[in-house]
């Protein structure tokens, strides 16, 4: 009896122990279940080095919070951008300005002034990197990562060519006409989605334009559009132009291989975006970047692309969700983790602390003292405006001016 009594006190020890269990990890199944998060995330960017970098991060992100999922664009087939973010299926964007602007003229953009002021973004990043978030007086995104455009040249090479080493850009005259007597070729290295003579252009036009008059008149304003002085840019660039006398043919898509010509000195010079520092490995004192870009007798801009910027929709149910990814990005630990990899962040106190050659000196102080002039043209107009602006610089580089590109341009492309 007293043995029976015993047993069944262990069965029922053992069933409440068995029941507690199950109860405990139905629990814990239900706190896992309710804990993972999906995000939607779109990619509008169409440059590699832009994808490549975005990839990275998110990726890091995803092996620090195991229970988010990313899901890209690609892997939810065709979709409607706008529609999309009315219907709350996009809860991130990594887009070019130019969609950006499209965009918040739709009222599709949340103002993003709230995790400026939360993360300290006008301490910690440099100027440029929030204009090209800005529309008006708002911020409706930020940069991921800047690129200035750079001239490059090896010092030992530009000694052998008998020439001054280029301090500034007017200097680089002599250097770019030794190049065109003995039939070398420039490499130019940019970004894909950027051509030759944008990237030319882009220099005389942030000197020569107010690039928020532009940024006001996107889409379709005429009369805005008009008031718009862009002809005094491509008058500036014809007085180069005939200056210089500089066949346009001289300059050439670069590749990998220009990266060691440029080191050997086979390459005295290229033209480049520091997206390609990482390519420069090593301590190389002989690589110098041109330190003044000025132009004219005022103070020049040197120019600077963000091909990537991060947004959010305005309809996004994850917000808080969403700002821990942006946090998680433009944080200390994942802008050092670029840095590492030799790109030039727009985190200033990184770039400080772990860029700190003579280039990347050069590079860090173009950075600091570019403006919203510094934007590319090509991101404050929509694209029938761009590919027109672009035959009309073509064709000044040519030796064909008119005195009345903008106005022709203009009436070209609104028949007005």
């Amino acid at each position: 009896m007293k043995k029976s009594r015993v047993n069944r006190c262990i069965i029922s020890m053992v069933c409440i122990f068995f029941l507690i269990n199950i109860c405990l990890g139905c629990g814990r199944k239900e706190k896992s279940s309710e804990s993972n998060v999906k995000i939607n995330v779109y990619v509008g960017v169409k440059d590699k080095t832009s994808l490549d970098i975005v990839k990275f991060l998110l990726e890091e992100y995803t092996k620090k919070k195991s229970n988010v999922e990313v899901s890209y664009n690609n892997t939810l087939g065709d979709i409607d951008v706008e529609k999309d973010i009315v219907d709350s299926k996009i809860d991130l964007l990594f887009i070019s300005r130019n969609e950006m602007i499209e965009l918040c003229k739709k009222g599709l953009l949340l103002p993003m002034e709230d995790f400026f002021a939360k993360n300290k973004v006008d301490e910690s990043y440099y100027n440029i990197v929030k204009d090209y978030g800005r529309i008006g007086d708002n911020y409706y995104g930020l940069g991921l990562i800047p690129f200035s455009l750079e001239f490059m040249y090896n010092k030992s090479a530009i000694n052998k060519l008998n020439v001054e080493e280029p301090i500034d850009a007017k200097q680089l005259v002599p250097v770019i006409m030794k190049n065109k007597q003995t039939n070398t070729k420039i490499p130019v290295f940019l970004n894909d989605n950027i051509s030759i003579t944008e990237a030319l252009s882009s220099i005389v036009f942030s000197n020569s334009l107010q690039m928020s008059l532009l940024e006001d008149s996107y889409g379709d304003n005429i009369k805005k559009y008009k008031a718009v002085d862009m002809q005094k840019g491509f008058q500036l660039l014809d007085k180069l132009a005939k200056s210089i006398r500089v066949p346009i043919d001289i300059f050439e898509k670069a590749e990998d291989m220009h990266v060691q010509k440029l080191i050997s000195g086979d390459a005295p010079i290229v033209i480049a975006t520091s997206a390609v520092l990482p390519k420069i490995s090593g301590e190389y004192t002989d690589i110098k970047v041109v330190k003044n870009y000025n132009i004219t007798d005022k103070k020049s801009n040197v120019p600077v692309i963000v091909n990537c910027i991060t947004s959010i929709p305005a309809n996004s149910k994850k917000q808080n969700e969403v700002s821990d990814i942006l946090e998680f990005l433009y944080g200390e630990d994942m802008q050092k983790k670029l840095a590492e990899k030799k790109y030039v962040t727009g985190n200033k106190k990184v770039n400080d602390e772990l860029l700190t050659t003579s280039m990347m000196n050069t590079v860090k102080a173009h950075l600091e003292t570019a403006n919203e002039n510094s934007i590319l043209y090509i991101y404050d107009v929509p694209e029938k405006l761009r590919m027109s602006i672009s035959s009309s610089v073509e064709n000044i580089l040519k030796g064909s001016y008119s005195g009345k590109e903008w106005s022709q341009i203009l009436e070209k492309v609104y028949n007005k």
